[in-house]
């Protein structure tokens, strides 16, 4: 014991330490993530055992709620929108992911559970798979474990949670967005959903983009909408 000396230091990194923090980084969620103000250091430490947390959650047979309602919260943000999932919604949605009914002692202890930190319990360094936003009326996710889901995930988002995203969507812009994230992962179902209110009110980005969401599986439709979008003088259409 004579031969260490502690020394205490800030738990978080100053504006000046981020900020080189692109001299040696080029890993874009990385980057949001200092951009954010956040900590290098609370990425890759707490990152990994987060991973860890959620596979062993994934494992676990006998509280299966546990890795729904991460589940359940990571595909909202796959369907392309940004806003944290309100509260209310994630019950109707956890089905998706189950074979019984939660009920709600189960959803209570599973989400205690996932916004646990890994790290400590101090405000500053926290770093839990869930968080609730301050107003305690939505749920967000860890950038980390977000990140690597995108990177990693080739499930098929339920539903359930498109049509849940698309009426939750405050702006054109986010349902757009929704749309767009549903054509990508080949779901033209819900692409055609969140865009066809768009296109009635005269959004010719998204006339020409029904056009070749539709262009294989309804021809006929599609042609309307690129006739549509040619009158309102969409230049690719």
């Amino acid at each position: 014991h004579k031969l260490v000396v502690t020394v205490s230091g800030p738990a978080m990194w100053n504006d000046q330490e981020r900020a080189r923090v692109s001299e040696h980084v080029s890993y874009p969620a990385l980057l949001t993530w200092v951009a954010a103000g956040k900590s290098p250091s609370a990425w890759v430490v707490a990152g990994p055992a987060l991973q860890d947390r959620l596979r062993g959650a994934e494992a676990d047979d006998e509280r299966p709620v546990r890795y729904a309602i991460v589940r359940t919260v990571l595909d909202w943000y796959r369907t392309g929108i940004t806003q944290p999932i309100p509260m209310a919604v994630v019950p109707r949605l956890l089905h998706a992911y189950l074979r019984h009914e939660a009920d709600p002692a189960e959803m209570e202890e599973a989400l205690q559970w996932a916004c646990e930190s890994v790290t400590g319990t101090a405000r500053l360094t926290s770093q839990s798979l869930l968080a609730k936003m301050p107003a305690g009326d939505a749920i967000t996710i860890h950038d980390y474990i977000q990140d690597a889901d995108a990177r990693a995930s080739k499930r098929v988002v339920a539903d359930d949670v498109w049509m849940a995203a698309v009426d939750e969507a405050p702006s054109e812009s986010a349902r757009f967005a929704v749309g767009l994230a549903a054509a990508v992962q080949a779901n033209t179902g819900i692409a055609s959903k969140a865009w066809f209110p768009l296109a009635t009110k005269g959004d010719t980005r998204v006339m020409f983009n029904l056009g070749v969401l539709l262009n294989d599986s309804d021809p006929s439709q599609a042609r309307h909408w690129y006739k549509k979008a040619a009158k309102a003088r969409h230049p690719d259409a």
